[in-house]
């Protein structure tokens, strides 16, 4: 089986005038399909400059100065901007390390999850609209039968937790 992501001999760099300072050297990695993998090291190792230029969203001073990224053996460096869009949120999706900066604050809800719907389906506006309460109703179920829980968890802690001499019981 052809692995579904292939990085090889990846190096990044971020251009200063005419120097480029390396963020990543000469990484390799496969992943097949139904894989997980597990990147582990050190803050500034080049752990998320690899997953971003794997996504494609490298911050404008980095380059890649050599290396290939293979989506099921298409070289992602070499694809056209259009067919990476077509790709991105579709295909490909990253789950970044902040979820408070994530969504944006002043923007609904609705718009930011809906936008990449509307990007990757052929989804009417009222399809997306409909999927998205949906979702929305699944994801507060969810969070208020949680703090529920939690609750009922902190009152039983509260209840069993000894208390100094001092107070009475009530």
């Amino acid at each position: 089986m052809k692995p579904l992501v292939e990085i090889k001999d990846l190096t990044i760099g971020f251009q200063e005038g005419k120097t480029i300072s390396p963020a990543v050297k000469g990484i390799s990695f496969e992943v097949r399909e139904g894989e997980i993998l597990g990147v582990v090291g050190e803050s500034g190792s080049g752990k998320s400059m690899s997953a971003l230029a794997l996504m494609g969203l490298l911050p404008k001073d980095a380059i890649v100065t050599q290396g290939q990224i293979l989506f099921k053996g298409t070289d992602l460096l070499t694809m056209k901007d259009e067919e990476k869009r077509k790709l991105q949120g579709s295909r490909m999706a990253m789950v970044f390390q902040e979820p408070m900066t994530s969504l944006n604050p002043v923007m609904k809800i609705e718009k930011q999850v809906g936008e990449s719907l509307k990007l990757h389906t052929s989804l009417s506006d009222k399809e997306i609209h409909e999927r998205v309460t949906k979702w929305d109703f699944q994801i507060r179920k969810a969070f208020a039968r949680n703090i529920r829980m939690n609750c009922r968890a902190e009152c039983a802690r509260g209840l069993c937790w000894p208390r100094p001499r001092s107070v009475p019981p009530t």
